[in-house]
């Protein structure tokens, strides 16, 4: 099948289309292609276990809504069916910080000097909302910009400064109360606007951002390093960064906007919520976006005010509003003791605007905080807020 879409018929073009944009295996009618069904599955016709991604492990394993084939930077599955993915592709900038937070070891890495994650440790990664493309470029960009403070952008000249003094002074991180997160997305917005490519290209080709593009054997390190300034003529950089601080100046927002006071999270009652986290492209295992069909709220009852930026979702308003990405967050520990835990539901827990719990929870994603989740039945009974049960054609509570 690999080699059958690698050609240039019409059918090839279309299936190439459902498999990239939608991760559908489009089948030719042709006999090679006849659905085979296997008498070992449950159901004739389904992939029999034979053939399903497996592989048992004592380091680490993991998937963020992509393929199978980076389950482990150091031993990647190859030979599955594509049905399950591509494999030796670029993945996703977010399943490229999940592998980083594993992968990497010793100090200063998510998992700290020994190498292996405590609850603790997994709950502060789980919350760090770390992102890949500051990890990799934002001390180059800002060495870039230091000092310069005029660039021509369409015949005016624009002073950067704000852009680059915000970039300066942020963690490189989506927290609610991050400095620099929004000044280095509307950097990236500029770059992807101006440069004509979307923003899933600076996974894979580095979208002329990045100088070494995704290498299939380092696919964790891949793309990297910041392209370098021309010999001659502007700096696509300083040019991003300059078109940058004119958005956000249009917009009413100053570059060192914290991230919370602008990404928020509406409720029925009218109020709204700092969320942290970025969009699916942006890098970061802290998904927070808005979507228009289903989501696991009430959300879609509200209007969204409408985009003035598509690719990072920003309003007219000016803001980036949230009703779709991490919802519930659970890191649980093994102990003799029996299971730690802690956790959140990042959009609280009712739906009843009356409610004490419309957005309790809410408040402590925002915080960058979880909350123990009990588990011994006297803990449950000591905690319990509210119990009914439920029987035939009745209903009991207290």
């Amino acid at each position: 099948w690999e080699t059958w879409r690698a050609g240039t018929g019409f059918a090839q073009i279309l299936a190439n289309q459902f498999y990239d944009q939608a991760g559908a295996v489009a089948l030719p009618a042709e006999g090679r292609f006849a659905w085979t069904e296997d008498l070992s599955t449950v159901t004739p016709g389904l992939v029999p276990p034979s053939l399903w991604p497996l592989d048992e492990r004592q380091d680490y394993a993991f998937n963020a809504n992509d393929s199978p084939w980076l389950h482990n930077a150091s031993e990647p599955l190859v030979g599955l069916l594509p049905t399950y993915g591509p494999a030796r592709t670029p993945r996703s900038a977010r399943t490229r910080m999940n592998g980083l937070y594993l992968h990497e070891t010793g100090a200063g890495s998510a998992s700290g000097e020994d190498g292996t994650f405590t609850l603790e440790e997994v709950a502060t990664a789980a919350q760090s909302m770390r992102a890949v493309y500051p990890e990799l470029a934002l001390d180059d960009v800002i060495a870039r910009c230091d000092g310069v403070t005029s660039v021509s952008v369409g015949g005016e000249d624009v002073d950067p400064s704000p852009v680059c003094d915000a970039l300066k002074d942020w963690s490189g991180t989506y927290t609610t109360d991050a400095t620099g997160a929004v000044a280095w997305r509307t950097f990236l917005e500029a770059w992807i606007d101006t440069e004509q490519v979307s923003a899933h290209a600076l996974n894979a080709s580095g979208a002329g951002l990045f100088a070494v593009p995704f290498d299939p054997y380092d696919p964790l390190g891949t793309p990297r390093d910041l392209v370098a300034a021309p010999a001659s003529g502007d700096d696509p950089v300083l040019l991003a960064l300059a078109r940058a601080t004119t958005v956000l100046s249009d917009a009413g927002l100053s570059a060192a906007v914290p991230l919370g006071d602008v990404q928020r999270m509406p409720f029925l009652d009218g109020t709204d919520a700092a969320v942290p986290g970025a969009n699916y492209w942006e890098g970061t295992i802290g998904i927070a976006d808005w979507s228009s069909g289903a989501t696991t709220t009430a959300f879609e009852w509200i209007a969204h005010p409408g985009y003035a930026a598509g690719v990072t979702e920003r309003t007219v308003d000016g803001r980036y509003l949230m009703n779709n990405g991490n919802s519930y967050m659970l890191a649980v520990g093994f102990t003799d003791r029996g299971p730690e835990a802690q956790a959140v539901s990042t959009y609280s827990q009712s739906t009843d605007v009356d409610s004490p719990f419309l957005h309790d929870q809410s408040a402590i994603y925002a915080s960058g905080a979880l909350r123990e989740v009990v588990f011994a039945e006297n803990d449950v009974d000591e905690k319990a807020v509210e119990i009914e049960t439920l029987g035939r054609g009745e209903t009991t509570g207290f």
